[in-house]
């Protein structure tokens, strides 16, 4: 019994000592992560799509009308590499972790990655990652614009997109200030908020599963919005459109129209001609509308 007592001893004094070399090393990558980023530049037009992928790192993306050139920086060290493709008209950023060996302390790199480009506008936009942050802190507009992530939040400005827009993530939040499509605007999330000043679109989908939605959105004439979530809340403000044909439905929850409490959990209305279609539906949150 005391010998085994003596080993948890020295196992746990292993241990600690462990944990300090990791944190020291981790406190050492970040505070030198400024000045050791690594730079790359790469020339970038309109008719290009941009393809950005991380895993654990954050992204912004950020737009310098006075740059002859893109550009990408990364404080790789020696955990992750930050590498720059054009294949043609494609431009591919990737930062990829450096395989260690199992007795490798190596922190997981955590730097930022920003990318800086000239032009406004492109042909296509595809920015993923799996726990990082995304943020698209200027105006941009592309044929398309895809952004991806699993738990980290999506913060943007203005997205505009003559095709479709997709805006995607599981546990993050989604806030942006107007999302603006041609054609189809997709916002989903499972358990993160979905708050948007101005969404519009021919077809307009927003979802979620256990986290609020609060938007205004604008529908061309003849499309389609959808809304849902499971437990959560939907607020939506349909306000300029007109010829509305509106359903709500929640199982449990109290709906609210034009500020009036309705006596069911079902509601249906419409203006005009009702061509455009608006559906709202959630199980225990509630719905709020106007229109």
């Amino acid at each position: 019994m005391l010998n085994d007592s003596k080993a948890n001893k020295v196992f746990m004094l292993a241990l600690v000592l462990v944990i300090a070399l990791v944190t020291s090393i981790q406190y050492s990558g970040n505070k030198k992560d400024l000045a050791n980023r690594n730079e790359e530049t790469f020339s970038l037009n309109k008719s290009d799509s941009l393809e950005i992928t991380t895993i654990s790192n954050d992204i912004s993306l950020e737009i310098d009308p006075k740059a002859k050139q893109a550009s990408a920086s990364f404080g790789g060290g020696k955990t992750a590499s930050l590498s720059v493709e054009k294949i043609g008209t494609k431009v591919s950023i990737k930062v990829s972790t450096i395989k260690r060996g199992f007795f490798s302390f190596s922190p997981t790199n955590t730097s930022r990655l920003v990318i800086i480009i000239p032009e406004r506008y492109l042909a296509r936009l595809s920015i993923t990652t799996v726990s990082g942050d995304i943020d698209i802190m200027k105006d941009i507009a592309a044929e398309t614009i895809a952004v991806k992530t699993i738990s980290g939040n999506i913060d943007a400005l203005n997205l505009n997109a003559e095709n479709s827009v997709s805006i995607a993530t599981v546990s993050g939040q989604i806030s942006c200030y107007s999302i603006k499509s041609e054609n189809k605007a997709s916002i989903a999330t499972t358990s993160g908020q979905i708050d948007i000043n101005e969404v519009q679109g021919a077809d307009i989908e927003l979802r979620t599963i256990s986290s609020d939605i609060e938007a205004t959105a604008r529908v061309k004439a003849g499309g389609e919005i959808k809304t849902s979530s499971t437990s959560g809340e939907i607020q939506l403000d349909l306000r300029g459109n007109e010829n509305l044909s509106v359903t709500a439905g929640s199982t449990s929850g109290d709906i609210q129209v034009h500020a009036k409490d309705q006596e069911t959990h079902s509601f249906s209305d419409k203006t005009g001609t009702g061509v455009t279609q608006v559906s709202a539906k959630t199980i225990s949150g509630a719905i709020k509308l106007l229109y």
